[in-house]
């Protein structure tokens, strides 16, 4: 036995929501979720988007994607400069005392104190 389901068709006041669809567009939705909610393709969503000059999007927009910016904070013997040109995992620019630069995501630079240049003990044969 075949189950149906009865599919409504909703004529959309484009003037009630258009405000409610530009909100929720710029609050981060994707035009997938909006398309959804309002029952309309996502190509009518796309033209009514242009047609109110709502500036799109390109790809896809992380929600609640808190990004601390570690640039000028000092990591043991790594300052941070900046990020560098990696989105997605961020990746950081880090100078170390003795001079050297290299990028680390940011759970690197968290763990790491040094580029590796730091001290490692005592010289073998050396006093003790």
């Amino acid at each position: 036995m075949k189950s149906s389901r009865a599919v409504a068709i909703v004529a959309v006041d484009w003037v009630k929501v258009r405000s409610g669809v530009i909100a929720a567009y710029d609050g981060g939705y994707s035009l997938r979720r909006l398309s959804k909610k309002f029952g309309v393709s996502h190509t009518t969503l796309c033209k009514k988007l242009d047609e109110w000059g709502v500036p799109r999007r390109g790809g896809t927009v992380r929600r609640n994607l808190l990004v601390n910016d570690l640039a000028g904070k000092r990591f043991g013997r790594l300052m941070v400069v900046g990020r560098s040109g990696v989105t997605y995992p961020i990746r950081w620019i880090a100078r170390c005392d003795c001079g050297s630069t290299r990028d680390y995501s940011t759970k690197q630079l968290r763990k790491a104190r040094s580029c590796g240049c730091g001290p490692r003990g005592p010289k073998p044969g050396g006093s003790s």
